[in-house]
């Protein structure tokens, strides 16, 4: 239990570090790293800046509830199957809503 919880606390934090970059509007355009849609590929720098700034402040918060999930069901939950089932879960499922939100909002724009 104690690994597996580890292993996605690790992730949570990475999940922020990675994401520090973006919110301080510090990653130029490139083909690597970074909110990559039509309109932020070929806009202007400024919507660049705003799409990542807007996407790193998601994902930091999928990556700090992430480690908090994770630090509950280390804590809480007896069940090493059940904690890795929940914290994938969340993982996952903030994520994917975090990458749909994003992509979403500055498609329409």
């Amino acid at each position: 239990m104690l690994l597996s919880q580890c292993i996605f606390i690790a992730v949570g934090i990475l999940l922020i570090v990675l994401s520090a970059p973006l919110i301080l509007r510090k990653v130029p355009r490139n083909d690597l790293y970074g909110l990559r849609i039509p309109k932020t590929m070929q806009g202007s720098e400024q919507e660049w800046y705003e799409a990542n700034h807007n996407a790193g402040v998601g994902i930091c918060i999928v990556g700090a509830l992430t480690v908090l999930s994770a630090l509950i069901i280390l804590f809480r939950s007896h069940s090493v199957f059940l904690g890795v089932i929940i914290s994938t879960t969340v993982l996952l499922c903030f994520l994917l809503a975090e990458v749909y939100r994003s992509h979403r909002r500055h498609k329409k724009d």
